[in-house]
């Protein structure tokens, strides 16, 4: 029986869409290679660490690419117009908690990032628990963290599910015996947990 349940943030609870964000602010004959020099290189990474704030980020992105400073700053600042919350999939965490199931966030994010959207979004301060990469260096392609997260909670695999976009990172979870489900589209969460007899 299913007791926890366990959301990743990107393409869960919040769209990620940099792509989309990149055509409406650079030129044509620039965006792929912002996207690769940007979202695609250890800073990003980093960042999903902990190990930077986005000022050491722009500096370094700027000093190793054809990105510039100014530009690495701006698409970093405006983090929040890509990775924008899904209210109808947050009033899922709201009604899952509602019905009895303890609700975590277990995720890859940027530090600032998540301050803010902690102290913005009621729904995420109530989560039962949370192990964000910023936080303990590590990410969700490591093992190690499902390792944590299982400790730190003293939950029990076969009793927890986790909802996350990564074929990897359910695979992670599976090799220490937690259930997973692969959400292809943030919208068809619902569906998935309604499948399970969740919802």
């Amino acid at each position: 029986m299913i007791r926890n349940v366990v959301f990743d943030l990107g393409q869960v609870l919040f769209k990620f869409t940099p792509k989309h964000y990149l055509e409406k602010e650079f030129s044509h004959e620039k965006r792929d290679l912002i996207y690769k020099e940007v979202f695609r290189e250890k800073e990003w990474e980093d960042l999903s660490r902990g190990l930077i704030n986005p000022e050491e980020a722009a500096k370094r992105i700027s000093s190793k690419s054809s990105v510039s400073y100014e530009e690495a700053k701006k698409i970093l600042d405006d983090r929040k117009k890509y990775i924008i919350p899904i209210k109808d999939n947050l009033k899922i965490l709201e009604r899952l908690g509602n019905n009895g199931y303890k609700i975590f966030l277990l995720a890859d994010f940027h530090e600032d990032l998540l301050d803010e959207y902690l102290s913005e979004i009621p729904m995420l301060q109530q989560v039962y628990g949370k192990v964000i990469s910023c936080k303990i260096n590590i990410l969700k392609s490591e093992k190690e963290m499902y390792n944590y997260f299982l400790k730190k909670y003293q939950l029990i695999p076969k009793e927890t599910l986790l909802i996350d976009d990564s074929s990897k990172n359910i695979s992670n979870a599976d090799y220490f015996g937690i259930k997973g489900i692969v959400l292809k589209k943030p919208e068809d969460l619902f569906k998935e947990l309604e499948k399970l007899e969740i919802l």
